[in-house]
């Protein structure tokens, strides 16, 4: 398995969050600010986050991106201005690949107290996607691993952080991520993705384990059928 493994950027829910952010619910002026709620866009920032919201929608994301740069650069944001602002313009710049930029802002949704539990879990595996797509291959094995741990990984999760481990060569990692999932799996009878399989039985054979490449090997020939097995 030499090979890299693209993981695509499932996007297509936060663009969807983007255009019910909730920009619509506007604080107060100044002076009944103490009564303003707490998740509403301060009022002179409404017209350009809803146009970068429609910018959004319309694919214009250089246009987003413009808008969105105004109400960061103001100094006067609150709190929820910038969770908004983080997370639009985060989706803008993944739409423009720019990866490694949006990552950042992400980062800053996930920390900022108003994203559900389970929207939080999301954008944290993205960014594990990101960092890999940015070639951070030890950052996203870190990051991962930390998601992992948390109970909110999916498959997609394991095959970037092994995949991370097995380019940046550290082939123990590979197997400590994935030899526990394959056992379970064949205990269970459940099928993993055939790239599970593959990076589990490569890792081994990269440390010339072929007693327990065996294993993988054998899953991949009984699930996966092919004269590549």
């Amino acid at each position: 398995m030499t090979n890299r493994i693209n993981f695509k950027i499932s996007f297509a829910l936060a663009l969807a969050l983007a255009a019910g952010v909730g920009v619509l619910s506007v604080a107060p002026l100044a002076a009944q600010a103490a009564e303003a709620p707490k998740n509403s866009v301060t009022r002179k920032f409404v017209k350009p986050i809803q146009e970068a919201q429609a910018a959004l929608q319309a694919k214009d994301f250089p246009k987003a991106i413009e808008q969105l740069r105004t109400v960061e650069a103001a100094p006067d944001r609150s709190p929820y201005d910038t969770f908004v602002v983080n997370q639009l313009l985060g989706i803008a710049l993944v739409q423009s690949q720019q990866n490694a930029a949006a990552i950042p802002y992400f980062e800053g949704m996930i920390s900022s107290g108003f994203l559900e539990p389970n929207d939080s879990q999301l954008y944290s595996r993205e960014i594990v996607k990101l960092l890999y797509g940015d070639k951070q291959y030890a950052k996203a094995a870190e990051a991962g691993r930390k998601v992992i741990a948390s109970g909110a990984a999916d498959e997609d999760t394991y095959l970037v952080v092994s995949q991370a481990e097995f380019l940046n060569k550290n082939y123990p990692g590979v197997v400590e991520v994935l030899a526990p999932r394959v056992k379970q799996a064949e205990a269970s009878g459940t099928k993993l993705p055939e790239a599970t399989l593959q990076l589990l039985s490569e890792a081994y054979i990269r440390q010339n384990d072929m007693a327990n490449a065996a294993g993988p090997l054998r899953l991949l020939v009984t699930h996966y059928p092919s004269p590549q097995h």
